[in-house]
Order: C-alpha cells, then sequence, then structure tokens
C-alpha cells in the first residue's frame, strides 16, 4: 500500500469501481471515472500540483 495520508480514500474509490466492473459495468469508464476521482483527491491534498 502507498504510504500517503490519502491512500484510504483513493482505495476506496478503486475498490467501488474494481465492484462495479465486477458487476457487470464498463470497466474503461469506471476506471477513469476512479482514476479522475483519484486525480482530485491527490489535487485537493496538495500531492499533485495544480
Amino acid at each position: 500500500m502507498p504510504q500517503i495520508a490519502e491512500w484510504p480514500e483513493v482505495g476506496d474509490l478503486l475498490s467501488a469501481a474494481i465492484a462495479e466492473a465486477a458487476a457487470g459495468g464498463d470497466v474503461r469508464e469506471l476506471m477513469q471515472g476512479a482514476a479522475d476521482q483519484a486525480t482530485r483527491v491527490l489535487t485537493r491534498s496538495g500531492c499533485i500540483a495544480r
């Protein structure tokens, strides 16, 4: 696991997207959505520059 404070939130986003994909959701759409949300989390926290 990455050692960053934001990991629990990012991990939850990924876990939810993976579960939806396993239930038959559109994998590409779900993973892109999770990546977009994770980017927002990391930008908000300052891990990624704006």
